[in-house]
């Protein structure tokens, strides 16, 4: 398995949304959600549909932004698993 495409369900300060990422096997390679591109129209519709089909095929990544608490400081990091 190769580079592909997911979905990945964020959670930040309750708040929760959905972007696609970059996944190369079963590691997640992006930080951010991905933005499709091409040097034509078409080029980028190609990309679209790649990822779409991708998230439709893949399981979605959970990631949830938590605050962690270290003496007077907060410290925010994301934590990750995978769902079907």
């Amino acid at each position: 398995m190769g580079w592909h495409y997911q979905a990945r369900r964020r959670t930040d300060h309750g708040e929760q949304y959905y972007e696609v990422v970059a996944v190369y096997g079963r590691l997640l390679r992006s930080g951010d959600g991905v933005t499709p591109m091409g040097d034509t129209k078409a080029a980028l519709i190609a990309d679209l549909e790649m990822m779409l089909a991708d998230v439709k095929h893949y399981r979605t990544v959970i990631d949830t932004i938590r605050a962690v608490d270290i003496g007077s400081r907060s410290i925010t990091g994301p934590r990750q698993r995978r769902t079907t």
